[in-house]
């Protein structure tokens, strides 16, 4: 059996600034931190030179929030003033000096599955998130099940602060997914389709100020605007049964209400046109957030407005609030259907560049899985628009539990992508849900469920809903980066524990290795007010490499009309493609780039391809 013991580590100050390049040495030191529950003396980590050994001890921790602004938006490194990329700015570590309270085990919090919580390394430090083992015997535990514990904050309230999401909604998909998400969070929050509190739900213990604030008349307005060039989807919007639930200041119309034309250079052009106009609503949103955290924006990538204005808003986001995380839920058009928008490949290009650079983190939603999904697991002949809604609405509602009713981790969005994105280029996610259903079907759908069960579902295949997870030989050698499951309901984590044993021993998921083969699990409440009628039920977000063999097919496609020049004309009409094409051949190249680097990713030597790409 392990126990614990009152010891001190030491490590000096040229260790540190040898781990921060090694990451060898940081695997090695985790490893042998999570033997037994050390306190720990680091260095100070205040300047370039690390300065004194410092001691700790591993006593509760104080709620942390990486810096950046008064709002807690982001890190800036103290040399070049820069922004840090998600994957490296620090996150949830937090560390007493000497002298506090001892860390005892009932004060311990369960809070993941691999061997050590990983510690980030970037510019502002270093930080360590220490791991403690399960009182196990040692064998049979190994780096791939053996959870991890943080510590209990007994006497604090750690989620006291909100930390605000402004919701941005573009084009037709955007406005008709965002729709379904509000109707969902409306009914989790006991709050009615006009935004007043229900009764029931006076004293509930969650936190609707993360996407919701109240009026003078204390009914709830989400922190959403509705952006569109064409005015019908809205129009059914504000002629619906939530009308009365989104401020009406923060929907913006066209004045021509012609639409984008389904080409990504009108509708960034027409952006460019109303930049005062879309920044004000934001600016405006932003202002009336006391920790604003970061935007979410859903929009579709094939069609004119979703692709090119909400290009268009990914820039305008990063110059204007580059220390706010941007999350995107991108729909990606169906691949085995012939789409009647035709450059469809061109808009697709264009708008994965701007992914790829403007964007933290990018919750990849493809059609063609979620058709798949809707006719074979849901057995629906010919799925609707709003039944594939639905499924992507209870998707984006399921990866913010963790945000709206918080509890000891992944409590804020930086906490809960961070652990996903190792690099920042590869901050293309893949969603899995399990069990799914739509109200129709829900009686006949219901069936026993465990946590081995869901968490075994989500690893299918067919729970994906991005059609490149396929089996096949193309993708066999595709590998996880990492698995962050949302479990909600009645849950034990030692059924957790136990789950994630199974799924060890029978190799259910390939992992990279050069990283820390581990599942992150986040357990979650489910809102009281809504009945459901399974007892168990998850979401898997997950970074995986055969994500790139869609970006590989959209660009096939784009290099099939290219070559043949193929609709050109509509968009050399606009500034941008006015004088070449140059702009189409750097977006070819970023989206060349991210396959690349996903490819790598596969290979044990990724971190010495990360090295070589660095200097060159």
């Amino acid at each position: 059996m392990l126990h614990f013991h009152r010891m001190r580590l030491t490590v000096p100050s040229g260790s540190v600034s040898g781990l921060a390049k090694n990451p060898c040495g940081w695997s090695f030191l985790h490893a042998f931190l999570s033997s037994a529950s050390l306190p720990l003396a680091i260095p100070d980590m205040a300047g370039p030179g690390f300065g004194a050994p410092r001691t700790f001890r591993t006593t509760r921790p104080r709620p942390c929030r990486e810096g950046g602004d008064g709002k807690g938006g982001g890190s800036i490194s103290p040399r070049s003033g820069r922004r840090t990329p998600l994957a490296t700015r620090p996150i949830a570590a937090s560390m007493q000096s000497t002298g506090g309270d001892p860390v005892s085990p009932s004060d311990l919090v369960w809070a993941g599955t691999g061997p050590f919580a990983r510690g980030v390394s970037g510019p502002t430090g270093v930080c360590l998130l220490l791991g403690f083992p399960l009182p196990l015997p040692l064998s049979g535990v190994d780096r791939e099940t053996t959870p991890t514990w943080r510590t209990r904050a007994k006497s604090r309230t750690h989620w006291t602060m909100p930390r605000e999401i402004i919701t941005l909604q573009v084009g037709q998909c955007g406005n008709q997914i965002g729709a379904e998400f509000w109707k969902q969070l409306c009914a989790e929050h006991g709050i009615s389709k006009d935004g007043i509190l229900e009764t029931y739900a006076s004293d509930a213990r969650d936190r609707k100020d993360v996407f919701f604030y109240q009026a003078d008349d204390d009914h709830y307005i989400p922190r959403a605007l509705l952006i569109d060039l064409e005015p019908r989807v809205i129009n059914s919007i504000q002629n619906s049964d939530v009308k009365g639930l989104f401020n009406h200041e923060n929907v913006f119309l066209s004045d021509h209400g012609g639409g984008a034309g389904n080409n990504w250079a009108n509708g960034y052009a027409q952006a460019e046109h109303v930049h005062e106009d879309l920044m004000d609503m934001i600016d405006r949103e932003a202002d009336g957030s006391d920790s604003l955290e970061g935007f979410v924006l859903c929009h579709s990538i094939a069609g004119g407005t979703g692709s090119g204005l909400g290009s268009y808003l990914l820039e305008a986001l990063n110059d204007r609030y580059g220390k706010k995380l941007v999350q995107t839920y991108s729909v990606f058009p169906n691949q085995q259907e012939t789409s009647d928008v035709v450059v469809q490949p061109y808009n697709s290009l264009l708008t994965l560049k701007r992914l790829a650079l403007n964007a933290d983190a990018v919750v990849v939603l493809d059609n063609t899985a979620l058709n798949r999904i809707a006719v074979e697991r849901l057995r629906i002949p010919n799925p609707t628009f709003a039944q594939t809604n639905s499924l992507v609405s209870t998707v984006m509602a399921a990866s913010t539990t963790t945000l709206r009713y918080p509890g000891y981790m992944n409590n804020d969005l930086v906490g809960l992508v961070a652990g996903l994105i190792p690099t920042p280029r590869c901050h293309f996610l893949m969603t899995g849900y399990t069990p799914l259903s739509v109200e129709r079907q829900a009686a006949a759908t219901v069936r026993k469920t465990t946590v081995l069960d869901v968490m075994r579902r989500l690893l299918q295949s067919k729970n994906i809903m991005v059609s490149a997870h396929t089996r096949n030989k193309e993708t066999s050698n595709s590998k996880y980066i990492s698995i962050l499951n949302i479990i909600q309901g009645d849950v034990d984590p030692t059924q957790v524990h136990n789950s994630l044993q199974r799924i060890r021993e029978r190799r259910l998921a390939n992992f990279i290795e050069w990283g820390p083969a581990s599942i992150q699990v986040a357990l979650s409440r489910k809102s009281p007010y809504i009945q459901s009628s399974n007892r168990v039920s998850g979401l898997m977000l997950a970074n995986h490499t055969s994500i790139r063999h869609l970006f590989s097919k959209c660009a096939r496609q784009y290099d099939k009309l290219m070559r043949r020049q193929a609709f050109i004309d509509s968009y050399q009409q606009h500034p941008m493609f006015a004088d070449d094409l140059q702009e189409f051949h750097d977006s070819r190249e970023v989206v060349e780039s991210v396959v690349e680097e996903y490819k790598a990713c596969e290979s044990p030597d990724y971190l010495q391809w990360q090295s070589n790409a660095a200097y060159t």
